[in-house]
């Protein structure tokens, strides 16, 4: 519990303090560019930042108590540095590449692999075990998934609090069944990430005064990734499709946008776009019913839509963590979700969203300004 709160404290006074920086420097200021902004005004956007205070600050706590695998905290901040500054670097500037943030990514999902043995090694498909037993596949595949899921946080990165509750639950299922096969390095590591997340969500949802950034989103997207990795390595009875279903609702959105970009719309599969799944709840639900569009209003919608998907993300996270070491009814969650995704998805597209996803402005109002 110490950790979870000296974490949130860390996170939630450097917030702060970034908030009030914003004012002055606007280096650090989301000016609403680019067809995924969906807000209005000038906002700080390395939130990331204090979410990596709060874990080197955890790391010093680590070492000072001496807890069990202290350094395995300390080897996981290092590998996803490069994935925070190069994110980082974008926020600030404003001026890297996709295409060369994704390279540098992947270049430095080599780390993890080899410092502290985050590989894919196995799937309990018997050809594919096979092949992952060749290290250079093992390798290949293992960049693919950290880097391209460090990438998949930031896509949907999109609304106040959307990745941050997303990322909150992944971290809740691996730190759960971590503490249920009793590793608790992991589980102390998920607690402390979780806290940090807490302490910058305080401020993003719903009135999002500051944003997680690139920085912040590579950040967390890369941790999850490691830790996804390393409960299974660790801990031989956890199915390695555990984390395959966990983590779906961003694994499969970004397939699907490069999907829908490079073969639908004959385009660039890493440029960016307004058609993810967040976007067009935002837009055909949630927009839909509300006709008023001043700054106050445009947050209660941003905010609001958000919870549209984590209700629809969350049910793939409680069937993984029920059924952890169940590979044949994870398997069929993963598939039952990639379904249900393409027929809400399609719906979203043709207009055909169900009446009952409509609530009245008085629910949406009630729902964002609780009495």
């Amino acid at each position: 519990m110490r950790i979870f709160i000296f974490s949130f404290c860390v996170s939630f006074f450097t917030c702060l303090i970034i908030i009030r920086l914003g004012k002055q420097n606007r280096a650090i200021l989301d000016f609403n560019l680019g067809p995924q902004k969906v807000h209005i005004g000038k906002i700080p956007r390395i939130g990331g930042v204090a979410v990596e205070v709060a874990l080197i600050t955890m790391g010093i706590f680590f070492l000072i108590e001496k807890r069990p695998n202290y350094d395995l905290i300390w080897k996981i901040i290092l590998c996803s540095l490069p994935f925070f500054i190069i994110g980082l670097i974008e926020d600030v500037t404003k001026r890297v590449k996709a295409n060369y943030r994704l390279l540098f990514m992947m270049l430095a999902a080599i780390l993890p692999f080899y410092l502290i043995n985050a590989r894919l090694i196995r799937s309990s498909i018997d050809i594919v075990d096979k092949a992952l037993s060749f290290w250079l596949i093992s390798l290949f595949l293992t960049v693919i998934a950290i880097a391209g899921f460090a990438n998949a946080i930031n896509i949907i990165d999109g609304l106040n609090g959307l990745s941050g509750v997303i990322s909150i639950l992944f971290l809740g299922g691996i730190g759960y069944i971590s503490f249920k096969v009793g590793d608790l390095a992991l589980f102390s590591i998920c607690n402390a990430l979780i806290g940090a997340i807490l302490g910058f969500l305080v401020f993003n949802y719903p009135g999002g005064v500051i944003f997680l950034g690139d920085g912040g989103a590579y950040l967390i997207g890369s941790i999850i990734a490691m830790l996804s990795i390393l409960v299974v390595i660790r801990n031989d009875n956890i199915s390695p499709w555990f984390p395959a279903l966990l983590l779906i609702y961003p694994i499969w959105e970004t397939v699907f946008s490069i999907y829908r970009r490079k073969w639908k719309k004959k385009s660039s599969s890493i440029r960016a776009d307004n058609l993810h799944l967040h976007t067009l709840i935002l837009k055909r639900i949630v927009m839909e019913n509300n006709s008023k569009n001043d700054a106050k209003e445009i947050v209660r919608q941003n905010s609001f839509a958000s919870i549209y998907v984590w209700v629809f993300s969350s049910w793939p996270v409680v069937l993984a963590v029920l059924f952890w070491n169940k590979t044949v009814i994870l398997i069929g969650g993963a598939i039952a979700f990639i379904i249900l995704y393409c027929v809400f998805y399609r719906s979203l597209i043709k207009f055909r969203t169900p009446k009952w996803l409509f609530l009245s402005n008085k629910t949406n109002r009630s729902l964002n300004n609780p009495e």
